[in-house]
């Protein structure tokens, strides 16, 4: 068991925008808050760091009643890699779901807890 602040990453396919980076609140919060931001890949870190600014129930990664920071840029390191993998899946991704990232206190890292990777046999619908 890894213990920390658990943050849900996603990439869905819209049928305008093509392949969205979705972020929210991880694990049994995901679905309890629905809390999420959203943006079209490609994405930069920067974006990234703003997402996470507006997820609300997030707000905690910069420590909350005593707790200390979460690692904030391991965690943006880590959904850098879950957007570079959507696009290199390219037209083939029909959604990706990485559920808990579970994110420790600064310096020590974030880890995908679960993945889930749909795939189509040929290009995505749009």
């Amino acid at each position: 068991m890894i213990e920390g602040s658990e943050v849900l990453v996603g990439v869905t396919r819209d049928p305008t925008f093509g392949l969205l980076l979705v972020i929210g609140a991880g694990g049994v919060r995901a679905e309890l808050h629905r809390d999420t931001a959203r943006r079209p890949l490609p994405v930069s870190r920067g974006e990234i760091v703003g997402m996470l600014g507006e997820v609300r129930t997030l707000g905690a990664l910069r420590g909350f009643r005593g707790a200390p920071p979460a690692d904030v840029p391991a965690l943006v390191a880590a959904i850098v890699s879950v957007a570079r993998l959507a696009e290199s899946l390219g037209d083939r991704l029909v959604s990706l779901d990485v559920n808990p990232i579970v994110v420790r206190r600064r310096g020590r890292g974030a880890f995908a807890v679960d993945l889930l990777a749909v795939l189509s046999d040929g290009p995505a619908a749009s």
